[in-house]
């Protein structure tokens, strides 16, 4: 009986409320990225969820082009959680934004998967970020398999899987359903 109490009372948890009833929108990006989101009227809070040890990545453009791609990446290296704000360029490369709009939250990993939270404003006037606003966006994400290294400003890529998929970030709902991966 006693178990089945425990599990009635954190049911509410697995349909994206919390106990404050916030409502946080859940999408699954690929079978190894989930995305969790809430926003106010000045910023949104993201979760990733990866099914690696390595870094994780969401990226936020108006079209499918991977120019100009408004990226937030992170991980856990040595129990330090840890973000970087970036952004893509025509040559493809992933560059460290100068301007760090991004605040971590939290971050913890374990044997298989690495969980980074994040804050950013909707609008932050950096020239290299995104505006967040109501209406499908083109969302990027990617997964690598190994820790971060930014050399020269430019992020490394390992072995990664990435992928896309649109999303309205402001709308409450759950947008579960399949993404494209590349």
């Amino acid at each position: 009986m006693y178990v089945w109490i425990a599990v009635l009372l954190t049911v509410p948890a697995c349909w994206g409320e919390t106990a404050s009833n916030e409502v946080w929108n859940v999408k699954r990006l690929s079978p190894r990225l989930s995305l969790q989101w809430k926003y106010d009227k000045d910023s949104i809070e993201m979760t990733m969820i990866g099914e690696t040890k390595g870094w994780i990545g969401i990226g936020f453009a108006p079209t499918r082009a991977v120019t100009g791609v408004d990226f937030i990446v992170g991980g856990v290296r040595n129990g330090m959680e840890y973000v970087y704000d970036c952004y893509t360029t025509r040559t493809g490369h992933l560059f460290v934004d100068a301007e760090q709009n991004v605040d971590i939250l939290d971050g913890f990993e374990n044997a298989t998967h690495t969980t980074v939270t994040v804050r950013r404003p909707l609008k932050s006037g950096n020239v290299f970020d995104k505006t967040i606003e109501a209406g499908n966006m083109e969302v990027f994400w990617v997964v690598d398999q190994v820790d971060i290294q930014v050399e020269r400003n430019v992020v490394k890529f390992h072995n990664i899987r990435s992928g896309n998929t649109e999303i309205d970030l402001l709308r409450r709902k759950d947008q579960s359903g399949p993404a494209g991966e590349l």
